[in-house]
């Protein structure tokens, strides 16, 4: 998990700061661009669940999805069709990879829309710096800088892809309801969907 710079190394400095700074660190680089690219592939699967979940018109269903200006928008739209879902246990299994995507959502912002900084005390690291914190008349907030090394980007994009991979088996349970049970029972055995439905709702969906 990534650490505030003053924990990992409270001497370091910001030695520099802005898109450049990939070019210093060119392994991390890419493994920052495919942490970015792997959310927009959940991005597709939440797409094509809310399209499923609406059911009619595929077209319009996408419209209206993609028309929704903000991600809160468009899960709260996908909560609303889920609590739709007649069976109980698929529904607890939804809510609770719906749920997953919006944790993975916040992982992702932080990548987004912070800014890339480099440590020349730290080689093996990337920093991402809230924009407040290089204002020109504010002082560097060394606390608010968090450190990404391979490990962290590597932990984004691993949890990103097994989403995708939560949600295309969802979407395969709820095209053909009655014949995939033993792909909801993979889902709900899953480790962190458990966590998720927590004792209660795992005895619910039992």
């Amino acid at each position: 998990m990534p650490q505030p710079l003053t924990k990992v190394s409270p001497t370091a400095d910001l030695d520099s700061w802005g898109v450049g700074s990939l070019v210093k660190r060119p392994i991390l680089a890419l493994m920052f661009a495919q942490a970015i690219t792997s959310w927009a592939d959940v991005e597709y699967w939440l797409l094509a669940l809310f399209v499923e979940l609406l059911g009619g018109n595929k077209a319009i269903a996408a419209k209206i999805y993609l028309s929704l200006d903000t991600t809160r928008a468009k899960s709260q739209a996908l909560e609303q069709l889920v609590e739709e879902i007649g069976d109980d246990r698929q529904k607890a299994v939804t809510k609770a990879i719906v749920s997953i995507s919006k944790s993975r959502e916040k992982e992702r912002d932080k990548l987004a829309h912070r800014v890339l900084g480099i440590s020349n005390a730290l080689e093996d690291a990337l920093l991402l710096i809230n924009p407040k914190s290089i204002t020109v008349t504010a002082a560097v907030h060394y606390e608010e800088i968090l450190v990404y090394r391979e490990n962290d980007f590597k932990s984004v994009i691993e949890g990103n892809l097994k989403l995708s991979e939560y949600i295309k088996t969802l979407l395969r349970v709820l095209k053909d309801r009655q014949n995939n049970p033993d792909l909801l029972d993979t889902l709900h055995d899953s480790p962190e969907i458990q966590e998720r439905l927590g004792p209660q709702g795992a005895a619910n969906t039992a």
